[in-house]
């Protein structure tokens, strides 16, 4: 692995850059790092049993989205917290909400705006639930995580939500919907970020009616299929 990424470092400036963009940082800084996990020589913990005396050496890891170890170790741990600490035993979906690549770059300069995006997300498939639940008074519960790169660890923001598909009353009681149409999703959520990139001078007018005028946006939404707790006990499952 060493070998081949110096030679792909070394490589890239002249064989990818033109098509995939500048490397990012993070990226040569994950792999450098990814390079060192579970070697002794990068750094260790002495783990002693007070008991009997046995004892070993415990090397360092990178906790780097590169390393499959790394990754999936936390990957475990934050399941096992969402499961137990987190979420309401009702049903959930997982969606995926993207945006253009012409819109990517209002995000890299200000990265302030990817908090609002990620809530922008949340409201628009929470208005949708709420719609369908035909309630007003009611709530929602999400869990986003905000990604900021695709599979090629290029700059791609985009959003991941594990969504109650319902909405909670006041009295704490559920209600499940059924399916929502995901062009409903999509529509809501790019009316919201268009609205939010003006206001905040990001784009001007003339960039939301090109975009508009596409004839796929690049605004894409992706719903997984329901996935019921087998403890549902809080009302109507769809």
């Amino acid at each position: 692995m060493d070998r081949w990424w110096r030679r792909f470092l070394g490589v890239y400036d002249e064989r990818f850059q033109h098509k995939y963009g500048f490397l990012r940082k993070e990226v040569t800084k994950s792999g450098d790092e990814f390079l060192k996990c579970g070697i002794l020589d990068f750094g260790f913990a002495r783990v002693r049993c007070d008991g009997c005396g046995y004892e070993y050496l415990l090397a360092f890891s990178c906790k780097r989205k590169l390393c499959p170890s790394c990754s999936k170790k936390r990957q475990i741990a934050q399941g096992e917290f969402l499961i137990n600490e987190v979420l309401e035993q009702v049903s959930h979906r997982h969606v995926v909400m993207s945006i253009p690549k012409r819109l990517r770059h209002c995000f890299y300069y200000r990265r302030e705006l990817l908090a609002k995006l990620s809530k922008l997300a949340y409201e628009s498939v929470f208005e949708c639930l709420k719609i369908a639940a035909e309630a007003k008074d009611v709530h929602g519960a999400s869990v986003n995580v905000l990604h900021t790169w695709g599979s090629l660890l290029d700059w791609n923001p985009h959003v991941h939500l594990l969504v109650a598909w319902g909405v909670f009353y006041p009295d704490e009681s559920y209600k499940g919907v059924s399916n929502i149409p995901v062009d409903v999703i999509r529509e809501v959520f790019e009316h919201k970020v268009f609205k939010m990139l003006l206001r905040e001078g990001a784009i001007s007018d003339d960039v939301v009616e090109n975009i508009r005028s596409w004839d796929h946006s690049g605004f894409h939404t992706w719903v997984g299929p329901l996935v019921s707790s087998p403890t549902f006990r809080r009302g109507l499952c769809a």
